[in-house]
């Protein structure tokens, strides 16, 4: 379906964007916050392009089977939603953003955006290019923070720290695509280990496992999609390593 309109339900006449927005925009406007627990409920309208202020929370809930956005934002240009959390005392130490899936678990630090998902993923986020962008089946579960980059250029998740600290603090083991083992025939020199993540700028990093006896490695020559571990003489044995590829930093 174009742009230019969908069906408001399935099976239904296609409506056009902006009387869609414009549905949307009264069906927030009707939104009531409610006080429960009393005699009689307290109701004040939500009134859009103003202030509104209400001592309990506003909830706008979607009909059971309803698969589209219980509540729509769309920006012409500038941030189509902004939240933010208190930083003063008493009400410090919230969240900005709070999504959770299935679970009623808690966070006790501050969090500009947090995200709870059971057997799924608590934060995502996907980056793509305007000229050609290109759908991808994510079958990655239990993930906390989730980046995707779709773009030959682009990053999928990137640490920066601007004091020169540590940018990125990892507790626990760190698993890398680009890495595996290789092995170096008896009586070689040298072998040739094809891994299409090395580039000119790679840093390939080899350790053997098994004992070379008097022969070590000399040299580790980088081509482009493979690299050659040289050693200082013939391999006494059929010897076993591993090796990681990391990218170095521009």
């Amino acid at each position: 379906m174009s742009d230019e309109g969908k069906p408001a339900v399935p099976g239904g006449p296609i409506v056009e964007r902006r009387t869609a927005i414009a549905a949307v925009a009264g069906l927030v406007a009707g939104v009531l916050a409610r006080t429960e627990g009393t005699a009689e409920a307290v109701t004040n309208p939500l009134c859009l392009g103003s202030l509104n202020t209400t001592a309990l929370p506003t909830r706008v809930v979607s009909p059971p089977g309803v698969s589209d956005a219980a509540l729509y934002f769309e920006s012409g240009g500038g941030h189509a939603f902004v939240a933010v959390s208190p930083s003063d005392p008493p009400f410090m130490g919230g969240y900005g953003i709070e999504s959770a899936l299935g679970t009623t678990q808690t966070l006790d630090v501050p969090a500009g955006v947090l995200g709870f998902g059971v057997d799924g993923m608590g934060v995502a986020g996907v980056t793509f290019p305007t000229s050609s962008p290109v759908s991808v089946t994510v079958t990655a579960s239990n993930v906390g923070v989730f980046g995707l980059a779709q773009d030959s250029n682009a990053i999928g998740m990137q640490a920066v720290h601007i004091g020169g600290g540590i940018a990125l603090d990892v507790k626990g083991s760190l698993r890398l695509s680009a890495s595996g083992v290789f092995s170096i025939p008896k009586k070689s020199t040298s072998e040739r280990i094809v891994e299409t993540a090395v580039t000119s700028a790679s840093h390939v990093s080899v350790t053997l496992n098994t004992d070379p006896k008097k022969v070590f490695i000399k040299w580790v020559e980088i081509q482009p999609g493979a690299f050659l571990v040289h050693l200082s003489g013939k391999a006494p044995s059929d010897l076993f390593g591993t090796f990681t590829v990391m990218e170095l930093g521009s």
